[in-house]
């Protein structure tokens, strides 16, 4: 019975020796022959012995230990392959998982508002967000319309001081952006920054993205109370009992909806053209103008003070 390798080894050597020795004395071949036939057996040895060394490496499965104390075990395949690794799994520790939790059960009485309920955490960064106010700019008497542009930056219309003053974004000092108005009451920025601002003698002006005096956009207004410019540079301007629209913010205004509108006030737009109108008329009512055929639906009513 071969119990180890080194027993193989011997076996097969005795037998491959033996052989070559029957073959060169009794036939008294050249020594040239017996060499050459020496050397095929030996290369017959050395393919079986590289065979079992290649099985022997194939079944170790080495694990390797890392400095964060993970370990990593490596599983090789049992035969071929040779080199090549597959199945790789890691575990790590010491990684503690957030934990949140909220106590221990509640009682809760009908009728009896229900108070807030505070977890208990850890490894959970602290909220992001506060309902405290914050003040973002002062100096303004009166402050009415307020609109945003692509920045982030705030501009007001401020009422008694017949101006539209900028909010940059972040905070900071409040500034005069805009001047030459009697009673600025609300403003509406174009994608190129341009501000539209409504005042209450029938304009409607435009101011350049620079800021500076605003100059008289359009005619033929009636006490125009709201203007809103949405992603098309269409303008839309509540005026005279009904909602105008200009096309591109060029050429004659047109009419949205019906006199259903009595008394527009303010204006919102949504990217499918959609314009939601609050109407002081009519009890107080929400309406909205479908952007498909421009029909009127109402959508809630019962407001007051909508101005």
């Amino acid at each position: 019975m071969v119990k180890n390798y080194n027993d193989l080894f011997t076996i097969v050597s005795f037998h491959i020796s033996r052989r070559v020795m029957k073959s060169i004395l009794p036939s008294a071949k050249t020594l040239s022959f017996a060499l050459a036939f020496a050397i095929k057996q030996l290369s017959f040895l050395f393919i079986i012995l590289f065979c079992f060394c290649g099985h022997l490496f194939a079944a170790v499965k080495p694990v390797y230990k890392h400095k964060d104390k993970s370990v990593k075990k490596i599983d090789y395949p049992a035969r071929g392959h040779y080199g090549k690794k597959t199945n790789i799994s890691q575990t790590q520790s010491g990684v503690t998982p957030p934990m949140v939790s909220y106590g221990g059960s509640r009682t809760f009485v009908e009728g009896v508002a229900i108070t807030d309920i505070t977890p208990a955490a850890s490894g959970v960064a602290a909220q992001a967000y506060n309902n405290t106010p914050v003040s973002l700019g002062s100096g303004f008497a009166r402050p009415h319309g307020i609109a945003l542009d692509h920045a982030g930056n705030i501009y007001v219309a401020d009422v008694n001081n017949s101006a539209v003053k900028k909010i940059p974004i972040g905070g900071g000092a409040t500034v005069t952006f805009a001047t030459g108005f009697s009673s600025p009451a609300r403003v509406a920025v174009d994608t190129a920054g341009s501000l539209f601002v409504t005042d209450q003698t029938n304009t409607l002006y435009k101011v350049p993205a620079n800021g500076g005096a605003g100059s008289p956009f359009g005619s033929g207004w009636s006490f125009p109370t709201t203007v809103g410019v949405d992603a098309k540079e269409n303008i839309f301007v509540a005026s005279g009992g009904f909602v105008q629209e200009l096309y591109g913010g060029t050429g004659s205004p047109h009419y949205l909806g019906s006199a259903s509108i009595l008394n527009p006030i303010d204006l919102a737009l949504d990217s499918a053209g959609n314009v939601f109108v609050a109407d002081y008329g009519g009890g107080g009512v929400i309406r909205e103008i479908l952007g498909s055929n421009h029909s009127v639906v109402n959508l809630k009513s019962g407001f007051q003070n909508l101005n």
